[in-house]
């Protein structure tokens, strides 16, 4: 989806990876403090937050692991949240690895 968004424009997208990657550092660090604070609302928000950027990237798993963190936020289910962030987390830095690589920062 990025070239869509992007017109395949090389530079836009390596802007877009960038910021993307800066929005994933910043979204961790929400929802560590959401969970430890106990504030399913503040997880909730935080992972719906990053669901659309992480699809239109075409991180799909990560998309899907917001989505399901989103609900379990919703739901107020801070156990589900627990083990679905460490997956989140996991799989957010291979994505981050992922973009650091193609931007020539790894």
């Amino acid at each position: 989806m990025l070239p869509e968004l992007t017109g395949c424009d090389d530079e836009m997208r390596d802007e877009f990876l960038s910021d993307f990657r800066a929005t994933l550092g910043e979204a961790r660090s929400e929802l560590l403090a959401a969970l430890q604070a106990a504030q399913a609302g503040v997880l909730a928000s935080a992972a719906h937050r990053v669901k659309s950027s992480a699809r239109y990237m075409g991180a799909m798993p990560l998309g899907q692991l917001c989505e399901q963190l989103e609900q379990a936020g919703d739901r107020a289910d801070l156990a589900a949240a627990r083990g679905l962030l460490a997956q989140w987390q996991a799989e957010s830095l291979r994505v981050e690895g992922f973009i650091a690589s193609h931007l020539g920062l790894a």
